[in-house]
């Protein structure tokens, strides 16, 4: 099963990016987000490797994501595995749609055991709902010079 979601994100391609891939940024954005541990950084010889957890439609999920292909700010893929049972890969591309407008396009290719109890309408749902959550988040990180805070919420304290 695949999906695809968009949205537009008022601010330039940069920010955007850097506000997404921030890992310290996703309790302030990522609907049911509960952990995110760093298990492997790519320093070595294999790749970005972490340990997510969250609550989605109701469910508790832990699983571990791989990044696959880093384009970097084009783009990246990441595998998800959550123990053999159901496997996500997700393709996220950050594309230029004006001087501060940035598109964030998201497809999901799922596969595995449980594959088949998944709901398409659902999925599509919840992967918009995370996009809406960036974007508020994203567009209202203006500091007090009228410029653009990419830090952490807890660095502005």
């Amino acid at each position: 099963m695949q999906t695809k979601n968009t949205i537009q994100v008022s601010l330039p391609k940069n920010l955007v990016v850097e506000l997404y891939t921030c890992h310290e940024h996703l309790p302030s954005w990522s609907p049911g987000f509960l952990s995110f541990t760093i298990l492997n950084d790519g320093t070595e010889t294999s790749p970005p490797t972490y340990r997510q957890r969250y609550v989605a439609m109701g469910r508790e999920i832990e699983e571990v994501l791989t990044l696959i292909e880093n384009t970097l700010p084009d783009g990246f893929t990441t595998v998800s595995d959550n123990g053999g049972k159901l496997r996500r890969v997700s393709q996220f591309k950050f594309e230029k749609r004006g001087e501060n407008t940035t598109q964030i396009t998201v497809r999901n290719t799922f596969k595995g055991e449980y594959s088949v109890h998944l709901i398409e309408e659902d999925l599509q749902a919840y992967t918009q709902n995370f996009l809406e959550r960036f974007k508020e988040f994203a567009e209202n990180r203006i500091d007090e010079t009228n410029g653009y805070s990419t830090k952490a919420p807890s660095d502005t304290k």
